[in-house]
């Protein structure tokens, strides 16, 4: 519990500026911790800003996110449109 606090404590100053590469790249390895998921992909409507953990190296900022949406199982994809 304490790990998953502080991780997402640690990624609330990046994501307060705006969701940017930036930002995302920094939540994105937070967001690895607290969700304890092999990857954290983060994206706008278009494009994927921060990609963290397995497969890392297949997917960058600025690859379009149809790329990680399209051949995935349904089990091991989850899609939060908008984060509130």
């Amino acid at each position: 519990m304490q790990t998953a606090l502080h991780a997402a404590n640690g990624m609330l100053p990046d994501l307060r500026r705006g969701l940017s590469e930036d930002s995302a790249g920094k939540a994105g390895e937070h967001l690895l911790t607290l969700t304890q998921a092999s990857a954290v992909a983060l994206g706008d409507r278009k494009q994927v800003l921060a990609f963290e953990g397995v497969g890392h190296d297949h997917h960058r900022p600025g690859d379009p996110l149809i790329r990680l949406t399209t051949p995935a199982r349904e089990d091991r994809l989850h899609v939060e449109s908008q984060i509130e």
